[in-house]
């Protein structure tokens, strides 16, 4: 089973975990995004941290946003 929380991206030990989890799925691929700005959520099996999601506001449409990044490690596809 796997439980998904919203989590902190201004508390330092989740930006660590968000950026880890970003260089585990992205590589170098992809830039680290800015984990202060919107909303993000971890996702953990029963031992580990095994995926992570952002969403940010919109610039173009109001009370709307859009996943600015998502990364889940390969073994939990």
């Amino acid at each position: 089973m796997y439980r998904i929380r919203e989590v902190d991206g201004l508390d330092d030990e989740i930006a660590e975990a968000l950026a880890e989890l970003h260089r585990l799925t992205f590589f170098d691929s992809a830039p680290v995004p800015r984990f202060d700005h919107g909303h993000w959520w971890l996702v953990r099996d029963a031992t580990d941290t095994v995926a992570f999601a952002g969403l940010i506001p919109s610039t173009h449409v109001s009370n709307a946003g859009y996943f600015c990044r998502v990364g889940v490690l390969r073994k939990h596809y």
